[in-house]
This record gives structure tokens, sequence and C-alpha cells, in this order.
């Protein structure tokens, strides 16, 4: 499995960013923050904030953007993503995109909605989504879109809580859950070409015990 490693690029534009948006609610959340807890680190594209109060994004998001060109990135606006904004209700309501680049390297920062049951874990980058309410929302997202990334993160967290209590976790943020969904889910795993996730940096070994760790999955 990937061993939890950040680069400081995602790192500065997560600091930088949480330091401005963190009177606005907002926490790290997203793959950078399953690095930020030890769990796993895969590439990402994504720096991902999340407040659970309405309107954030619009107040924090020119702070934000100041903040980030004072520290030498380069900020333009971006198209916000509407993939999370069909998986949780007022998602897309309330969101905010750009795209940060420095010598080279690019990435996309989110700004959106996303309410949450636990209080934040305040790191060294500033406050960080608890690994329950991060949990949650990957299970939500793993059944609903069945992403390479998503099997890959649920893997790190069935290596500290069972199936059951997974899926506890996750019918907190959605309550409506399909336990259909939830075992096409692991079906879907079963029929996913092990080259899927090479993009990842994952071999052979590596999905295996991914899917290993799904062994207990409903299907």
């Amino acid at each position: 499995m990937i061993e939890p490693h950040l680069h400081e690029f995602y790192r500065e534009v997560a600091r930088v960013a949480l330091a401005a948006a963190g009177p606005y609610r907002f926490v790290l959340g997203g793959g950078v923050a399953w690095a930020a807890h030890g769990l796993v680190a895969r590439p990402t594209e994504d720096v991902d904030l999340f407040a659970d109060v309405e309107g954030a994004a619009a107040a924090a998001s020119a702070g934000v953007r100041v903040a980030l060109e004072r520290a030498g990135f380069i900020v333009s606006d971006a198209d916000p993503d509407s993939e999370l904004g069909e998986l949780f209700d007022g998602y897309e309501q309330d969101m905010k995109d750009f795209v940060v680049s420095r010598d080279g390297r690019q990435i996309r920062l989110s700004l959106a909605r996303l309410d949450r049951q636990q209080s934040p874990v305040v790191m060294d980058l500033g406050p960080v989504m608890d690994v329950r309410d991060l949990v949650a929302n990957k299970i939500a997202a793993l059944v609903n879109r069945r992403e390479v990334r998503d099997f890959i993160d649920v893997a790190a967290a069935l290596d500290h809580y069972d199936v059951t209590e997974l899926l506890v976790l996750a019918r907190q943020v959605d309550p409506a859950l399909d336990p259909d969904d939830v075992r096409a889910a692991g079906r879907y795993l079963d029929r996913l070409s092990d080259q899927r996730f090479g993009r990842y940096g994952l071999g052979t070994a590596d999905v295996a015990e991914i899917r290993q760790r799904f062994a207990a999955w409903p299907r």
C-alpha cells in the first residue's frame, strides 16, 4: 500500500488557505487530510476545504486568494467540481474553486460546504477534519461513485475499522445509503482491473492487499 507522505507543495497550499479560511469554519478534508492523519497518501489533484455553515465559501474566497498570492502562488478561478455536488445535498450551492500553481506544480483548491459530526483536529497545517467524518464521507462517495481512489482510501480505513463500523459511520452522513448500492460497490471492485490502480502507483501486490481488505465487504 502507499505509505503516508505529502509533498510540501500540497502542505503549503493547505496551510496558507486554512490560515485565511479558518475563521469561516473551514477544515481540511479530502485526500490531503487522509495523508495528514497518516492513513494513506496517493497522487491527488485537489486540496479540499470544507465548512459546515452556509455562505462560507463566498465569504472566505477573496481572503484565501489574497493570502495565496502573497505567499507567491499564482491563483486563477476554476469551474466548481460538480461531482461531489451530486453526492452531498447542498454541496454545489456554496462552493468556490481555484487553480493554484507555482514552480511548475499545479493543484485545484476547493472551498465548499459539507456537514460534519465531529470537531476538527488541530494539526500543523491547521484544522483537519476528524478521521471519523473523513471515513463517513468517503464510504458514501465510494458507494455512489466507485472511483479507484475511493477503494484505495477505504482499504486504508479497513485497516482500522471493520465493515460494520464503516457503514454505521457512513449512514450518519447519508441515512439513505442503500444496501443494494453497498453490495454493488463490492461487486464492482471484483470486476475492476488491476491496471486501473496503476496511475496511483500501486502494483499487483498492492492491489491484492486492497482486495483482501475488502473480502468482508457485502456482495
